[in-house]
């Protein structure tokens, strides 16, 4: 029988066959390596997103227009009680900065201007979060120069008319059914005075604030006023568009919730006449 005898592998030619195994396997540890990396950084950065969210919700950052009976610079009002009975209840620190509407809207809503987390009384579709539950539902009253209308009969009067009202307000956009001229005035005295001497047809405001503001004027004698004769949306709370801002839009559904269950959210409202619940 012959003999098959082994084929020798001359020595010199190993490393010529281990060297590409061993590079394969120097290729496949550094990307396991860096995977295990990966995974590591993306666990730590989710601990760390966790840990900042919980350390910003300590403080909410609201911007307002200070009005009557809602948000006075005292820190008295429905709105100011809202915020006391939502977010201080859960353990978060108000701030509060007064402001005129739009520049409140803009510092919230808009880039490079965006410094607070929240702004009362917006609309929905702004461009920030609103919340499940509304605070307030529009319910205008306008001012009219004596003798312009035998009397107000209905929104169908404003239709190409000059209309003025406050900056930021957009009563055009979301309130009104029929076209007008707008116009944009920042303060409520300059569109009564407008109106006054005929340079607009009408000013759009709530009842309080026109009234107050005639008063002052003393254009009593001048100026006819409808109160609460055309109904707008609802409007909101309207926060950042951010985790934060999504975080407090659900403490801020929490406790309205809570409030409306407890009875105490129609009782807050009643107080101050707001019909809106």
């Amino acid at each position: 029988m012959r003999m098959i005898r082994p084929r020798m592998i001359p020595l010199r030619t190993i490393p010529a066959l281990v060297m590409p195994l061993r590079a394969r396997f120097l290729r496949v540890m550094p990307l396991r390596a860096k995977l295990l990396r990966l995974m590591l950084l993306l666990t730590a950065c989710l601990f760390a997103t966790e840990a900042m969210a919980v350390e910003l919700l300590k403080t909410v950052r609201i911007c307002t227009p200070a009005w009557d009976d809602y948000t006075q610079p005292d820190g008295t009002g429905l709105y100011h009680e809202l915020w006391q009975e939502i977010f201080a209840e859960s353990g978060i620190h108000i701030e509060v900065v007064y402001a005129p509407f739009k520049r409140c809207e803009n510092s919230v809503l808009k880039a490079p201007f965006k410094r607070y987390d929240a702004y009362p009384a917006g609309y929905e579709g702004r461009g920030g979060l609103n919340p499940i539950w509304h605070l307030g539902i529009d319910l205008l009253t306008v001012a009219y120069r004596k003798g312009a209308l035998s009397r107000w009969v209905g929104e169908g009067q404003l239709e190409n008319k000059p209309v003025a009202w406050l900056r930021g307000y957009d009563f055009g956009k979301h309130v009104l059914k029929v076209p007008v001229r707008e116009y944009e005035v920042s303060q409520i005295e300059q569109g009564l005075e407008m109106v006054s001497v005929g340079r607009v047809d009408f000013v759009l405001d709530y009842a309080d604030n026109i009234r107050k503001h005639v008063e002052q004027l003393d254009l009593g004698s001048k100026i006819e006023i409808a109160e609460d004769v055309i109904i707008g949306p609802k409007y909101y709370m309207i926060f950042a568009k951010s985790a934060k801002g999504q975080e407090l839009a659900e403490v801020w559904d929490r406790g309205m919730m809570r409030l409306y269950e407890a009875g105490k959210l129609t009782e807050m409202y009643k107080r101050y006449n707001d019909l809106a619940y």
